[in-house]
C-alpha cells in the first residue's frame, strides 16, 4: 500500500496521500468533517459554475458558512476580478474549486498566486480531469497554487468507486485529514 500511495504521490507532486476514501462525495464529507469547524467559511464553485449539485448541502449540513465563487456565464470561467473581492469580503477558511460537471479545465494560477492577509486553504477536485493532470495534458493544481487535490478514481480509471486525496505538504491540515480518515473511514 505505501509503495501504491509513494507512487500516486510521485505522479500527482504531492508529499501525503490516501486513497481510503469511497467516492467522491465520501471525500467530500470526510475532508470537511475532518479540516474545518462549526460556523467557518467556505468559497464554492456553484452548481450553475459546474460545482457538484450536493456539495453545498454537505457543507451546509456540516455548520459551515457557504458562498459561491462569482461566476461569468457569458465566459464560461470564473470572474477573477469579483472572486479576489469577495475573498476579501468573506474571508474564507477554504476555497473550493469542485467543477463536477466541467467540460472546460480552468487556469486557476491566477487564484493560487494571490495572497490574502490570512490563511486560505485551497483545494481542488480533480475527478473530472485527473488523467489529464497526470500525463501532463493540464496544469497541475498543485502548480497552480492549491493545496489539496481529491479526486474520484473510477471516472478515469477502470475500477470499482473509490477516491483519493493527495496533500501538498504533509503539514498540520494533513495532519488533521488523516486523523479524520481514521475515525470516519471503516476499515
Amino acid at each position: 500500500i505505501n509503495q501504491i500511495y509513494t507512487m500516486w504521490q510521485d505522479v500527482l507532486g504531492g508529499e501525503a496521500l490516501s486513497m481510503r476514501l469511497l467516492s467522491g462525495l465520501h471525500a467530500h464529507i470526510v475532508l470537511f468533517m475532518s479540516i474545518t469547524e462549526i460556523g467557518q467559511k467556505v468559497l464554492a464553485l456553484p452548481e450553475k459554475a459546474g460545482g457538484h449539485m450536493a456539495s453545498y448541502a454537505i457543507l451546509q449540513r456540516l455548520g459551515l458558512q457557504v458562498r459561491d465563487i462569482p461566476f461569468d456565464c457569458k465566459e464560461m470561467k470564473v470572474d477573477q476580478r469579483r472572486c479576489i473581492e469577495e475573498i476579501e469580503s468573506f474571508q474564507p477558511d477554504i476555497i473550493f474549486i469542485d467543477r463536477s460537471e466541467g467540460l472546460i479545465y480552468e487556469d486557476f494560477t491566477w487564484l493560487g498566486q494571490y495572497k490574502t492577509k490570512y490563511p486560505c486553504y485551497k483545494i481542488f477536485d480533480a475527478s473530472q480531469y485527473l488523467t489529464n493532470i497526470m500525463t501532463n495534458d493540464y496544469i497541475s493544481p498543485f502548480e497552480m497554487g492549491f493545496d489539496l487535490i481529491l479526486s474520484t478514481l473510477h471516472k478515469n480509471l477502470p475500477g470499482p468507486q473509490r477516491a483519493l486525496v493527495c496533500a501538498k505538504e504533509a503539514n498540520e491540515m494533513w495532519k488533521r485529514l488523516r486523523s479524520g480518515i481514521s475515525t470516519y473511514v471503516s476499515n
